[in-house]
């Protein structure tokens, strides 16, 4: 699954438990068949940080090289971005540039991104807009010391994995630390 630590690759599973997309940070993304012998086909080739799948067949990687997280189909072809920044000039009224991105996760609002160095977790709506930010710095409740992974609940809410505080926390889907 997506979020082990920086400089490994990362594994995202596909629905059809017969090929996964494999992430190799600062370099590619590749689809890998479990089931037939052979070499990886390569997808994408970007400085990727984090990856994930939507149910609806396409993935979304994140890359610090341009500071933007993609949306591509299966086969490669860009089919959208989520978010582009420019990372020296933040958006008037919208999000800042994403800091060290470890992991990604689809939330019916948008996508949930986990910013290890900047100890926070974002939801990032499909226009680009910041819907949530939760942590910060520190050992309070609500508060993070390097997250590396969320997932999201049924209800919206999220779990957070707070690695060096040891735990994980939960949110409510509007952000309220539970």
């Amino acid at each position: 699954e997506h979020g082990v630590p920086a400089g490994t690759t990362r594994a995202c599973f596909l629905d059809d438990d017969r090929s996964a997309l494999l992430l190799r940070p600062g370099r590619d993304i590749r689809l890998l068949s479990l089931t037939e012998p052979g070499e990886a086909v390569v997808l994408s080739k970007g400085d990727f940080t984090a990856i994930t799948t939507l149910d609806d067949g396409t993935w979304l990687a994140f890359d610090a090289g341009t500071d933007r997280i993609l949306r591509q189909q299966l086969s490669g072809d860009a089919v959208g971005e989520v978010v582009e920044l420019e990372a020296s000039e933040p958006l008037v009224g919208g999000i800042e540039p994403f800091r060290d991105v470890v992991a990604l996760e689809p939330h019916p609002d948008g996508v949930l991104v986990v910013e290890r160095d900047a100890h926070r977790v974002r939801l990032v709506g499909w226009d680009g807009s910041e819907r949530i930010r939760i942590g910060g710095k520190g050992g309070e409740a609500g508060r993070f010391r390097f997250p590396v992974d969320v997932a999201t609940t049924p209800d919206g809410g999220m779990l957070v994995v707070d690695r060096d505080n040891h735990r994980i926390q939960s949110f409510a889907a509007d952000g309220t630390w539970i």
